[in-house]
């Protein structure tokens, strides 16, 4: 009988994950690592990469968007409260090549969620030089934030994609690239 009311439970939940597979939608906050696992078992990605994740974290290997991903679920208090993606780009992935993605998720995003409310260069100052080194943008929904970036660090690029609850975005930029610096 409670596996009948947990799996009821979960249909709205699986109706958006299956209406939604390409993993631009923010999924519905608050959901239980139960629910997020059997989520990204439907899309393919039964098993969670043990190494990166914890009881506050789980992580999957996957495709999003044509790209290798590692996607990160973020728990509070045991409800969904962020996902992050990192797009695993090869060492070699010319400056050129990481613009041209980020642009087309960039457009992709535009279309479901409207113009960006922030848009602009990352900027490293050397002395009293300064050189754009990435960029960032960021939507802001009723429910929702996301935001995109990309970066280049200690000559590796970076392009990640993340959704947070309204209550859980890190107030700047530059938070937001420590926050990621988990891969290395």
């Amino acid at each position: 009988m409670k596996t009948a009311a947990f799996i009821l439970s979960l249909f709205p939940i699986l109706l958006v994950s299956v209406a939604y597979p390409d993993d631009f939608r923010p999924p519905r906050w608050g959901i239980k690592p139960r629910e997020v696992r059997l989520i990204q078992e439907l899309k393919g990605r039964s098993d969670p990469v043990e190494e990166l994740s914890s009881p506050e974290k789980l992580c999957f290997r996957g495709d999003v968007s044509g790209r290798d991903a590692l996607i990160f679920f973020d728990f509070h208090n045991g409800g969904l409260y962020g996902v992050r993606i990192f797009f695993l780009l090869p060492e070699d992935t010319p400056r050129g090549l990481l613009d041209s993605d980020y642009d087309r998720l960039k457009r992709i995003l535009n279309r479901e969620h409207g113009p960006p409310a922030a848009d602009h260069p990352l900027e490293a100052v050397e002395g009293n030089d300064a050189s754009v080194i990435g960029h960032f943008s960021a939507w802001y929904g009723s429910r929702s934030k996301v935001y995109l970036v990309t970066y280049c660090e200690r000559g590796k690029v970076r392009l990640l994609l993340g959704y947070t609850d309204r209550d859980h975005l890190p107030e700047s930029s530059e938070e937001l690239v420590d926050l990621y610096s988990v891969i290395d």
